[in-house]
């Protein structure tokens, strides 16, 4: 990973795929909703109808009451804009930059002061567009962040709390796909999932860098034992 950071600003790319976990075809179905995730076809009152494009900037703990999704979340509305150099991003402070997102020669940026309350109903998974890497995700806290407060976070400051909940986005997807394929519905995998978590304190140690890669181990042979028993 080659980010720029320089003291005092914000840390900008080099590369877009830095930026991008999944873009158009390359996004499965079965991940979850997540931070930085962009959706077409989303309504934000006030700011545009059903036609426009968003980024969800709700964190993933608020998106959901156990394993149900809450029926509201924030967003900002991404738009096109004229191509800028990555080395520029880094005083575009109102922007979060989305190049490439469609194409190499797209350009779009989502847009904070665009930002409101969505129906969560509003996301339909087969319009889900470009899914945010984790370094992404940490890129899109530290410019939320600034401008929301005007203060410079680090992103090595950002990360211990963001990598958690990116590692059980992971395991989640997994559950769905596996466990959907077997015949489960998708609400039916992320109950379970939710359970199995709430068990040994699995997500508090999964956020502790000493019990993390014994969580997903845990996690990875609990779903495939489950695919070897018969569904109730």
């Amino acid at each position: 990973m080659t980010l720029r950071t320089v003291e005092g600003e914000l840390a900008v790319f080099t590369q877009a795929d830095e930026l991008y976990l999944a873009r158009g075809a390359e996004v499965n179905p079965s991940r979850p909703i997540f931070t930085g995730d962009v959706f077409e076809g989303v309504a934000i009152p006030g700011i545009q109808d059903g036609h426009g494009s968003a980024m969800v900037i709700s964190q993933p703990c608020t998106m959901r009451q156990g394993p149900r999704m809450r029926p509201h979340m924030l967003a900002i509305a991404v738009q096109e804009r004229t191509p800028v150099r990555p080395d520029r991003w880094v005083r575009c402070y109102k922007e979060y930059p989305l190049p490439e997102l469609d194409g190499e020669s797209s350009s779009h940026a989502a847009h904070f002061p665009l930002m409101g309350r969505i129906e969560t109903a509003d996301l339909k998974l087969d319009r889900r567009v470009a899914c945010l890497s984790d370094t992404g995700v940490d890129l899109l806290h530290q410019r939320l962040v600034w401008n929301m407060t005007r203060v410079r976070l680090r992103l090595q400051d950002i990360r211990p709390f963001t990598r958690p909940f990116f590692d059980e986005a992971e395991l989640l997807e997994e559950w769905r796909e596996l466990l959907c394929d077997a015949g489960l519905s998708e609400d039916e995998a992320t109950e379970r999932f939710d359970s199995f978590m709430k068990l040994d304190d699995r997500r508090e140690r999964l956020g502790d860098g000493n019990y993390a890669a014994q969580v997903r181990r845990e996690c990875q042979q609990e779903v495939r034992r489950q695919l070897e028993e018969p569904f109730a």
